[in-house]
C-alpha cells in the first residue's frame, strides 16, 4: 500500500511539473532571490553529498587534461592571493606557538591559523583538529562548539 502511494505521487507530481514547468520555474526563481541565503545552504549540503563527490571524482579521472586546464587557470586567477598567504607565513614565522591549542587546550600536534592574510600577525595556536575545522568552516558542528566567532 505505501509504495503504492509513493509511486502514484511520484507520478502524480511529475504528471502535476510537466503540465505547470513554466509557473514552477517563475515561483522558484523568485524564491531564489528572495532566499539567497537558504539557497547557499541548500548548495553546499547538496555539492558535499557523497555523491556528488563521487560525480568530480570520476569526472577527474575522466577528464585529466581539462582538469589541468582547469587548476592552471584557477593558480593564475589567484597568484595574488598566493603572495599575499606566503608573506603572511613569513611574517608569523618570528611569533613563537604557545603551548596549547587556544581552542580545546591540546598540547600535540600544534599549527598556527592565519585567521586574515592581510592582517599576517593576526594568528593563533591551534591543534591540527581544531584548525582544520577552522578550514572547513564547520566549527559550530564540532565537538568543539562553544563560539564559532574565537580570533575573528
Amino acid at each position: 500500500m505505501i509504495t503504492d502511494m509513493k509511486e502514484y505521487m511520484k507520478e502524480y507530481n511529475k504528471k502535476y511539473y510537466l503540465e505547470h514547468k513554466e509557473k514552477i520555474k517563475v515561483a522558484t526563481i523568485k524564491w531564489a532571490k528572495e532566499n539567497p541565503e537558504k539557497v547557499k545552504g541548500y548548495t553546499k549540503k547538496i555539492n558535499n553529498s557523497q555523491k556528488a563527490r563521487d560525480r568530480k571524482d570520476k569526472w577527474i579521472i575522466e577528464n585529466k587534461e581539462k582538469n589541468a586546464e582547469c587548476k592552471n587557470n584557477w593558480r593564475k586567477a589567484h597568484a595574488e592571493r598566493d603572495k599575499i598567504k606566503i608573506h603572511a607565513r613569513n611574517m608569523s614565522s618570528k611569533i613563537p606557538l604557545k603551548s596549547s591549542c587556544e581552542i580545546c587546550g591540546e598540547k600535540k600536534s600544534l599549527q598556527k591559523h592565519h585567521w586574515r592574510y592581510d592582517k599576517p600577525l593576526l594568528v593563533n595556536t591551534l591543534c591540527s583538529t581544531c584548525h582544520e575545522i577552522q578550514h572547513v568552516r564547520n566549527f559550530n558542528q564540532s565537538k568543539f562548539a562553544g563560539g564559532g566567532s574565537f580570533g575573528r
